[in-house]
């Protein structure tokens, strides 16, 4: 939903302009976007973890191996795929709206979602290489 806000606003303003969608609000509706992909992608990612927790659990027999196994890699292709969507969308959020977010706040918004590819990539835009060390060291 906030996905489709923001594009209507962005593409023909939506009969609003930007500054009154800000002062409606008070959030910063690009801020809430990130947000949004950043907890699609840790979506995936647990999901993924629980396929991989749930398949050491599983004892499966023999005959029905190279099935799985098909299968298992048609849904690991569907999951990557998913999960390199949600990473292009994050990056061309962060390239499009550069100059309209808070580039300390996206990266609190990175740390706490531990998405480590935009840690490093805004330490790296923001100079900030003693945080850039304290976050591969912990």
């Amino acid at each position: 939903m906030i996905e489709e806000f923001t594009k209507l606003s962005e593409v023909n303003d939506g009969g609003v302009s930007a500054r009154s969608i800000e002062s409606l609000t008070q959030i910063n509706l690009y801020h809430r976007l990130l947000e949004c992909y950043l907890y699609k992608q840790q979506s995936i990612e647990t999901e993924i973890k629980n396929k991989a927790r749930e398949k050491e659990g599983r004892i499966m027999p023999t005959i029905s191996m190279p099935r799985y196994t098909l299968e298992a890699q048609t849904e690991q292709a569907s999951t990557a795929e998913r999960m390199q969507k949600v990473k292009e969308e994050i990056s061309n959020l962060i390239e499009k709206y550069d100059n309209k977010i808070d580039k300390h706040y996206v990266l609190f918004l990175f740390q706490i979602y531990e998405y480590t590819e935009g840690v490093k990539n805004c330490c790296e835009r923001l100079n900030l290489r003693q945080e850039l060390l304290n976050f591969y060291v912990a």
